[in-house]
Order: C-alpha cells, then structure tokens, then sequence
C-alpha cells in the first residue's frame, strides 16, 4: 500500500517540475547562456587588454633603446597607452635635463604637472623633477611653487630635510 503512495507522490512531483520548467525553462536557459555569454566577453576583452599592454610596452622598450630615445620616443606618444605614454612624457624630459636644455625640460614637466590625465602623485613629481636644475637657474621657478601646499600630499615626503640630505641637495 505504500508503494502506491509513494508512486503517486512521485508522479505528482514530476508533473510539477515539468509544469515549472515548461513555465520557466526558457527564463534559465536565457540567464545561463548570458552568463556564458558574459563570461566569454569579459575574457575576450582581458585578452585583448593584455595584448594592447605587451604591444605599448614593446615600443616602448624599442624606443628606449634608440640612440635618440627622446625623439624616438616623441615619435611614438600616440600609440602608447596612456601609462606608457606618462613615463616617456617623463623619460623625455629628463633627457632633456640631463642634455642641459633646462628650458624645454621645465616645459615638458609644466606640461605634465597641468595634464589632466596624469595623477596627481605624479603632477605633483613635476615640482621635484625640477630641483634637478642648476641652483642659479630655479630663481625663475620659485614663484610656481610658492603657491603649492605639500602638507596634505604624499610628495611633501620627498621635499623633507632629511631625504634632501641623503639625496645630495
């Protein structure tokens, strides 16, 4: 007698579960399929992401190898991703630093300090950069930092006494 009920009430369980997946099998098989879906183009666009990274690293890298890099590097600013493009916007003006055009360095770095794509962290790096030119050339740059406010910045740790002692300056 209890088979009976036991059948019954199996019977009636899988007529239920058909009523439900024939009611809602379509609304699943549209949410795993947009899962897979997902899924597959968050993984796609990763690739594709990591593959536009080695490329700009590659350019860069070759243009650093040049024996001009800054005009190699100048050359290649607009296929670099924006990352790249910062440390050769960098690289190049400590070029021009170290080849004594304190001039068109000081423009390279105003430039970089007003860029809006660049950190501030890095913005704020301009300001240090700077103290690379000559004592008797920084008279003229005094003005542009007597209006910045280190105190709240994490840059105001490389301009302290005490890192300017063990740096040299």
């Amino acid at each position: 007698m209890a088979d009976i009920f036991d059948e019954i009430n199996e019977d009636l369980k899988r007529d239920q579960m058909q009523e439900l997946w024939s009611r809602y099998g379509k609304y699943v098989i549209i949410a795993v399929s947009l899962v897979v879906i997902g899924v597959g183009a968050r993984q796609g666009y990763t690739a594709w992401q990591d593959r536009q990274a080695t490329e700009a690293a590659a350019i860069y890298h070759q243009a650093l190898k040049a024996d001009d890099s800054a005009s190699a590097l100048t050359a290649q600013l607009d296929t670099l991703s924006p990352g790249y493009a910062m440390l050769a916007q960098f690289r190049i003006a400590a070029t021009q630093a170290e080849n004594k055009d304190f001039d068109a360095a000081e423009a390279s770095y105003l430039a970089l300090s007003t860029d809006p794509d660049v950190k501030p962290l890095y913005q704020q790096a301009r300001t240090v950069a700077q103290r690379r030119r000559p004592e008797r050339d920084r008279a003229p740059l005094h003005h542009r930092r007597r209006g910045t406010s280190f105190h709240n910045e994490p840059i105001r740790l490389l301009r302290s006494p005490k890192i300017q002692l063990l740096g040299g300056r």
